[in-house]
């Protein structure tokens, strides 16, 4: 199945300049960042189709996958 994924900030380098990944039925969110190497701590919220959502939740076909990292600064 295909979803839309819209990683921010300096997680673009985890997932390169694609927005459209295959993935497998049943794959959830916490998969998904196993797969592409992302540490879990780095990750401040998932927003999918635009709804807060957790690790486990599992990605439907033309889901809009927003992750946004943890941002510091001063």
């Amino acid at each position: 199945m295909e979803i839309k994924l819209f990683p921010m900030a300096t997680l673009k380098k985890y997932f390169g300049t694609g927005y459209l990944y295959e993935v497998e039925e049943g794959t959830t969110v916490k998969d998904l960042l196993d797969l592409y190497d992302v540490p879990i701590k780095m990750i401040m919220f998932i927003m999918i189709n635009k709804q807060n959502e957790n690790l486990d939740y599992k990605l439907n076909n033309n889901d809009e996958v927003v992750i946004y990292p943890f941002i510091s600064g001063g």
